[in-house]
C-alpha cells in the first residue's frame, strides 16, 4: 500500500508538473496530447482514490485504538499523549 501510495503521488506530481508546463507556457501550445492530459487526470484520480483508502484504514485503526483504551480503562488525554 505504501509502494502504490507513493508510485501514484509520483505519478500524479509528475504529470501535473509538465502539464503545468505547457499551461504557463514554457512548453508550446499543443505540445502534449489529450492523451498526455487524460493520463494525468487518471493519475490524480488514483492518487485520491489510495488517500481515500488510507485515510479510512487509519480511521478504522484509531477506532480499533480508541475502543480498546475503552475497554481497559485509560483515559482520554493519557491515550492521547502517547
Amino acid at each position: 500500500l505504501l509502494y502504490f501510495r507513493v508510485a501514484a503521488n509520483f505519478g500524479a506530481d509528475w504529470a501535473e508538473d509538465v502539464c503545468s508546463l505547457e499551461r504557463v507556457g514554457i512548453l508550446p501550445a499543443g505540445t502534449l496530447s489529450v492523451e498526455f492530459m487524460l493520463f494525468a487526470e487518471y493519475c490524480q484520480l488514483a492518487l485520491a482514490l489510495v488517500e481515500i483508502w488510507v485515510t479510512s484504514a487509519r480511521a478504522r485503526r484509531e477506532a480499533e485504538l480508541s475502543l480498546l483504551a475503552e475497554e481497559a480503562g485509560v483515559a482520554a488525554p493519557k491515550l492521547l499523549s502517547q
